[in-house]
């Protein structure tokens, strides 16, 4: 039995590699359901958080590839958490995450505070899956290209030299 004050910190959570892993950050329950089924019908496994606090807590200890950050959450909303995870030495595990705001208000201002916050895409509910994949695929890594056919070309056969061969 170690003392837990010097144990060390738990291993990132990685869950499917190789797969797209996107947290949303929605305190409401029927938004959670709607963007986790439109996420999921696509292929990507994502996780909720129901305010920046806990956001903040999955980012330290699991690999994401995105977040979908809704601006007005309690405890600490989008904007303090988007800050957060910006700032050095915050112990998120990817400070250069893309964050994508999810908000009701399509105002100009909001655009403009998601931005200065750090955010790098704005999306207005209610999410349409349409907008939804096209903002991940823009943050998102691409895959790598598919590789070259295996078969290789004449000119890159080596030259064998057969024996001589005498047939009667």
């Amino acid at each position: 039995t170690g003392n837990p004050m010097t144990a060390a910190p738990p291993a990132p959570h990685q869950t499917d590699p190789g797969r797209t892993r996107v947290l949303v950050v929605e305190d409401n329950v029927v938004n959670q359901q709607l963007a986790l089924a439109m996420l999921e019908r696509a292929g990507i496994v994502a996780e909720v958080a129901a305010d920046g606090e806990a956001a903040l807590e999955l980012l330290r200890t699991r690999d994401f590839d995105a977040v979908l950050m809704d601006l007005q959450t309690p405890v600490m909303d989008g904007l303090q958490a988007t800050r957060e995870i910006r700032r050095a030495g915050s112990g998120v595990l990817r400070p250069d995450i893309p964050v994508i705001a999810v908000t009701a208000n399509a105002f100009a201002e909001d655009r403009a505070r998601s931005f200065e916050a750090g955010m790098n895409d704005f999306l207005t509910k209610p999410l349409e899956p349409r907008r939804l994949l096209e903002a991940l695929a823009r943050w998102l890594p691409r895959p790598p290209p598919p590789a070259a056919a295996a078969r290789p070309r004449p000119a890159d056969l080596p030259v064998v030299a057969l024996p001589e061969v005498y047939v009667e």
